[in-house]
């Protein structure tokens, strides 16, 4: 599971499984994602994360920033979807798909 490191409403910071971390200078074992209930981790600013992405199915997009949602018990981030710009960048996704279907 992801976790979502939140100060002031804002994600400063997503720790990605169960590591060891340090938070306002206290050293905290991999196991506190584990072992502490979710109400214990959002009191220090820690909440579940889930990564969506906008939905762009076209060839022509690609992942672009991240934008976070900070919920009341959960943070949500949404990859936003690119247009590509560049003709040769398209050109080659395009013939690469048209490969992969021939």
């Amino acid at each position: 599971m992801s976790w979502a490191e939140v100060k002031d409403n804002k994600v400063v910071k997503i720790h990605y499984g169960n590591k060891s971390i340090t938070h306002n200078g206290i050293q905290h074992p991999a196991n506190i994602f584990t072992h502490w209930s979710k109400a214990e981790l959002k009191n220090i600013g820690f909440y579940p994360y889930t990564k969506t992405r906008e939905n762009k199915t076209s060839k022509c997009y690609v992942d672009g920033e991240v934008t976070y949602q900070v919920k009341d018990d959960e943070v949500i981030g949404t990859i936003t979807a690119k247009p590509i710009s560049d003709r040769g960048t398209l050109k080659y996704k395009y013939l690469n798909f048209c490969n992969e279907k021939a």
